[in-house]
């Protein structure tokens, strides 16, 4: 009875401890945080850089191993990108990249967002170099709320598009 108590004692400390991180960590930047230069696979497309517009890139990084909400969480972000930014997606001022964070061209992705599990990035990048990103950390937590989760990723990305994100 003794080691029974003990084990869930350590299994409780396990826990909190885990969300203690979690809670800490997972928030990410309260401000877009601003980079010089761009890595070569978050470079504006040539379009965006000939017409001298934003160019706004979603990235949903993942890993190999993948549960169902996880791919929930992809294909309404793609969906909710489609119905609200769908010209913009064409034209190229608005980008749409799921990606594994465990091939090895992706992982310096981990450190670069300071991602803690699968998530949603807005990336703002200019003709000049200049870079801000936002972690979509709500997607978890609307993952299960289709209309909310679609209106939560349109409103990030809208405002990272005027300017304001």
């Amino acid at each position: 009875m003794r080691a029974r108590t003990l084990v869930t004692a350590l299994l409780l400390l396990f826990a909190g401890s885990s969300l203690a991180y979690l809670a800490v960590n997972r928030g990410g930047p309260s401000a877009p945080v601003t980079a010089t230069q761009p890595p070569p696979c978050c470079a504006p497309p040539v379009a965006a850089a000939a017409t001298g517009a934003p160019q706004v890139v979603v990235y949903y990084f993942h890993a190999t191993a993948r549960c169902q909400t996880c791919r929930a969480i992809e294909q309404v972000t793609g969906e909710a990108l489609t119905a609200a930014f769908g010209d913009r997606l064409a034209a190229g001022s608005v980008g749409w990249r799921p990606l594994n964070v465990e091939e090895p061209d992706h992982r310096h992705f981990i450190e670069e967002f300071q991602l803690t599990s699968r998530d949603v990035v807005v990336v703002r990048q200019t003709p000049a170099g200049g870079r801000q990103w936002k972690r979509l950390g709500r997607v978890w937590e609307l993952a299960h709320d289709r209309d909310a989760l679609i209106a939560y990723v349109q409103g990030e990305v809208g405002a990272y598009l005027q300017g304001e994100g």
